[in-house]
C-alpha cells in the first residue's frame, strides 16, 4: 500500500503553493505514516507558519518524531 502512496505525496509536495494549512496537515499525517519525518517536519512547519493555532497541525507538531 505504500508504493502507491508514496508517489501521491511526491505529487503533492510540488504542489506546496497552492496547499491550505489543513492539506499540509494531511501530507505531513501521510509523510509521518510513511517514516519520512524530515519532510513530515516540513509540512507541520510551513502549515504552522500559515496558521499557527491549527488543531490538526499542532497534534502533529507534538508527534515525537516532528521536529519544527
Amino acid at each position: 500500500i505504500c508504493i502507491g502512496i508514496s508517489p501521491v505525496l511526491e505529487v503533492m509536495s510540488h504542489r506546496l503553493g497552492e496547499a491550505k494549512p489543513d492539506d499540509l496537515a494531511q501530507m505531513a499525517w501521510l509523510a509521518l505514516r510513511l517514516r519520512n519525518y524530515d519532510q513530515a517536519s516540513e509540512f507541520v512547519r510551513h502549515g504552522l507558519e500559515l496558521e499557527d493555532d491549527n488543531p490538526y497541525l499542532l497534534k502533529l507538531a507534538a508527534e515525537p518524531n516532528i521536529s519544527i
